[in-house]
């Protein structure tokens, strides 16, 4: 057997780990596990693909529809000599006026056209939201614990994040030093429980 020399504070460090390790809740997942933190993203669809839709400036920002049904407003008479509404002109600005979601503005008028006419500086873009992994923040923990701790002091750089839980089955270093912290916790527990 092999002794090594550590410091207190590494040491608690270890068991702290291992208990937390030993005692938390697996998530119906086998050992040994890692938490990745997730975080929600767009990601982009081909038309047809995506679930949601989404109009943008040339720098990528979200036109709200209010803004949108505002520039529609303001170009009135000419979408109307273009022939862009789906609806009867005579009820186009009261539709338009009672819209509140890009799906209502797109059941009035044909968005894509009006895009082509009027709103160059804008596309229509098509995605889905998911949920992802987030390694580039440090996003893998051996414990809850210390993956909730993280999100506590860094959860501004996510979106919706999320605690996930994978089985680093493929990977013996994550394994053998899963396996040597809990050897460590239960050691302890086992010399707390013979004072």
């Amino acid at each position: 057997m092999k002794t090594i020399t550590i410091s207190d504070d590494v040491y608690d460090f270890l068991v702290e780990t291992g208990k937390n390790i030993l005692e938390q809740d697996n998530r119906c997942t086998r050992e040994p596990i890692l938490f990745v933190i997730e975080s929600k993203c767009e990601e982009m669809r081909p038309e047809g693909y995506a679930e949601k839709q989404k109009i943008v400036d040339e720098e990528g920002n979200e036109e709200s529809v209010e803004d949108i049904i505002q520039y529609i407003l303001n170009d009135l008479e000419e979408v109307k000599n273009k022939e862009l509404f789906f609806v009867n002109q005579l009820d186009a600005e009261r539709l338009l006026r009672e819209a509140k979601t890009l799906e209502d503005l797109f059941e009035i008028i044909d968005i894509d056209d009006y895009i082509r006419f009027f709103g160059d500086h804008w596309t229509l873009v098509h995605y889905d939201e998911m949920f992802r992994p987030k390694t580039s923040e440090g996003g893998f923990f051996l414990t809850e614990k210390a993956a909730d701790a993280h999100l506590k002091i860094n959860g501004h750089h996510y979106r919706e994040p999320r605690t996930y839980v994978e089985y680093a089955n493929r990977n013996p270093e994550i394994a053998g030093i899963v396996d040597f912290l809990k050897t460590i916790a239960r050691q302890e527990q086992n010399n707390n429980g013979k004072s």
